[in-house]
């Protein structure tokens, strides 16, 4: 079984620690920033932190994964930061992990080191980029297309047609209806209902989402 490590060790990692195991990877151990972490049991699967981020990081520039690692599952939850760890690896070190429970179609596209929860469903002709956390119970539609490292919360559905940026953060059971355009770095709260273009860097929310924030 090919064996490998997850980066980011919070209480997102533990889900996809699960997600991985269910779709038949052994997770080898975490990564993680704190060195005086080391050894700390992280989720009830038994995994431990193994690798400090600097050591782990030194290996990377040396062009090779630690020894007997097959590949890295990026478990960061926060978009910037997740993003950040992306860019630190080549390409080919990031696995794409989707739950055997999610529906995804043969002809969708998911880019490396995303991860696909249980209950997910992408539909036909989608594009999901690099870095894409698709949550629990999130619809993608048809001719959807997500930017890098943005993150489809749980139960948030996009209808077909939409597109969105890269480091957006759809809310929890937000509703975006089709051909509506959601410029990267935005966040749609949970539950909102988006029926206009939402511009780079806007926080809207609400039932129909207006602006919060700049």
């Amino acid at each position: 079984m090919s064996k490998y490590l997850i980066w980011g060790a919070g209480g997102h990692g533990k889900v996809v620690a699960d997600t991985a195991r269910a779709s038949g990877l052994e997770v080898a151990g975490f990564i993680d920033l704190d060195r005086n972490r080391m050894g700390e049991v992280v989720e009830p699967g038994g995994a431990q932190l193994t690798h400090p981020e600097e050591d782990f990081l030194a290996s990377i520039v040396r062009g090779s994964l630690p020894d007997g690692i097959d590949g890295i599952i990026l478990a960061v939850g926060a978009n910037t930061q997740r993003q950040r760890c992306r860019m630190l690896l080549p390409e080919n070190f990031l696995k794409t992990v989707v739950h055997p429970r999610a529906i995804v179609s043969g002809h969708a596209y998911i880019g490396p080191g995303s991860v696909v929860m249980p209950g997910a469903i992408i539909n036909s002709a989608a594009y999901v980029g690099s870095g894409v956390l698709v949550n629990t119970g999130a619809i993608v539609e048809h001719d959807c297309n997500i930017g890098n490292d943005s993150h489809i919360a749980p139960q948030s559905v996009l209808a077909g047609r939409v597109t969105v940026g890269e480091r957006v953060l759809v809310g929890a059971g937000a509703v975006i209806i089709p051909y509506i355009k959601v410029g990267s770095d935005a966040m749609i709260g949970a539950g909102s209902v988006v029926i206009r273009d939402v511009s780079e860097g806007i926080t809207v929310a609400g039932n129909p989402a207006k602006m919060v924030t700049k």
